[in-house]
């Protein structure tokens, strides 16, 4: 039986049918997929709840025919009408939909839209081609605020650019040199396009020298798959992973000139994208020369966290997306943000000068630092530590997730897990393993001392002298005192290198 317009949009008993906690659903009609992502609400940085694609292919043989894949268009029209079923049943309602460069270009397209308009009773967003760059720009600001430099967006019909500023998007462009509208051209001929298309904007290529560019894209997260799988990276997460500019061009060239069997031999690429791999990674590696960029972010932001940031009220943009999202988190599972918020103000003494970023991070971990509360005494270290590696935050770079990862691996006892810690230091140079090494000391005394309670540590005091670490507790709060606080207190100050100075006050 299938679901009238009206019933699809029906909001779930389950959630609440307005305001900012309401599920939001996108559906990205693409070139290569169709994806539905379900965010747990209008906020900043919203968690997905749900992410599923089908590869439609809609956009292979555009070039030729001016059409739409028919077979594509057959499974592309299947998988929304699922799509749209199931927002509804996780209590999104009606999904926005968008649609990008295969229908925008098709001439068919329209009445593609028209379809899709009569099957769901919603409308379509057909977005012109610096609509998508910017919404494209837009999501990777919005998971990497201090974004700097210029997003690159690869899907099957086209090639979006678009510079940042500061996590501002800026002057863009879009070109037709999707991996699918490339598809089929003799690999020669492909090159010479590609080099073409892209040496046509010299204005955009003056601004990008040195800086960074941000790539967006299923076969671009292949390429880093593809690197970290062949380094044995440490930390198997796409979002924020970074390489240098050189190895990138030398990595691209030697993709680009392999067969499609070749690289279906590759281990860590997705095998639905075997044969446009080598496309993909030939267009990375001209706009890398051309760019004079000095690596490549890869962004798992893109068109739809776009669409989401883009519907936020100004002030709710320039939040921060992870101490938002961990805040929320930490309310909702964990007993709370507030002594981690007093923790982070408790240990404000301890790294007087620390930069803003380092701040933040302090910041972070102290608001993770009870992460694992719930588990077993025997697994905490482990379970935190590759809960923090893993989870999927943004606003936070690889050795920013070690660094915090770290913290709370040594707040519950690095040497529960040695596995886990030791793969978070090997993502750290040496005087960030002696900040985590500090902090998570500072933290595994103030959750001992306090027991997790709130209102008990801001009555407390460390303060650092010349030869001596002081730690201030309230004789009211003489009772919290015992071998293990007293221990706990001494191995901080070791590791600062002071002397243990416990002192009774009022």
């Amino acid at each position: 039986m299938s679901l009238t317009a009206a019933e699809i949009a029906r909001p779930s008993p389950r959630q609440p049918a307005s305001g900012a906690d309401r599920r939001v659903a996108i559906i990205d009609v693409g070139s290569n997929s169709v994806r539905l992502v379900v965010f747990e609400g209008l906020v900043r940085a919203p968690l997905s709840i749900f992410n599923e694609k089908v590869l439609a292919q809609m956009g292979r043989g555009l070039r030729e025919s001016g059409r739409l894949n028919p077979e594509g268009r057959k499974r592309a029209l299947s998988a929304i009408d699922r799509f749209v079923a199931l927002s509804a049943s996780l209590g999104a309602g009606l999904p926005e939909i968008v649609a990008t460069a295969a229908v925008r270009d098709a001439e068919d397209g329209a009445d593609f839209v028209t379809t899709i308009e009569s099957r769901t009773g919603h409308a379509v967003r057909l977005l012109r081609g610096r609509e998508e760059a910017h919404l494209s720009a837009l999501g990777v600001a919005a998971a990497i605020p201090d974004a700097n430099g210029i997003m690159g967006d690869l899907g099957g019909g086209s090639l979006e650019l678009m510079l940042i500023d500061k996590g501002k998007p800026g002057e863009g462009l879009t070109l037709p040199l999707g991996t699918l509208m490339l598809a089929g051209v003799v690999r020669g001929r492909a090159s010479d396009i590609v080099t073409s298309a892209l040496g046509q904007h010299e204005w955009i290529w003056k601004q990008t020298e040195g800086r960074t560019f941000y790539a967006v894209g299923g076969a671009w997260r292949s390429f880093a798959r593809l690197d970290m799988t062949r380094k044995n990276y440490p930390l198997h997460i796409v979002h924020h992973y970074r390489m240098g500019a050189s190895e990138t061009i030398k990595l691209a060239e030697a993709i680009a000139g392999l067969s499609e069997k070749s690289v279906q031999g590759l281990q860590g690429i997705d095998k639905g994208r075997a044969d446009t791999m080598p496309l993909a990674a030939l267009v990375l590696g001209r706009v890398m020369q051309l760019s004079g960029a000095s690596s490549v972010v890869f962004s798992a932001n893109g068109v739809r966290e776009g669409v989401v940031h883009d519907r936020l009220p100004p002030r709710a943009r320039n939040g921060d997306p992870l101490l938002e999202a961990i805040t929320r988190m930490v309310n909702r599972a964990g007993r709370g943000a507030t002594v981690g918020e007093e923790l982070k103000r408790w240990t404000d003494p301890l790294f007087a000068d620390e930069k803003p970023d380092d701040a933040r991070m302090r910041a972070t971990a102290c608001l993770l630092s009870d992460i694992a509360w719930s588990v077993h005494p025997d697994y905490r270290t482990a379970e935190a530590v590759t809960s923090i590696l893993h989870a999927p935050f943004v606003g936070i770079d690889h050795p920013g997730r070690a660094f915090v990862a770290l913290v709370v691996g040594i707040r519950y006892g690095d040497e529960e897990a040695p596995d886990r810690i030791e793969q978070a230091r090997s993502l750290l140079d040496e005087p960030a393993q002696d900040r985590a090494e500090r902090l998570g000391r500072a933290l595994r005394l103030g959750h001992t001392f306090c027991g997790g309670a709130a209102g008990v540590l801001p009555a407390t005091r460390l303060t650092l002298g010349n030869d001596t670490m002081k730690f201030s507790v309230p004789k009211r709060h003489a009772v919290l005192l015992g071998e293990k606080v007293e221990k706990r207190f001494e191995s901080l100050a070791k590791a600062y290198g002071k002397k243990p100075d416990l002192s009774l006050e009022g």
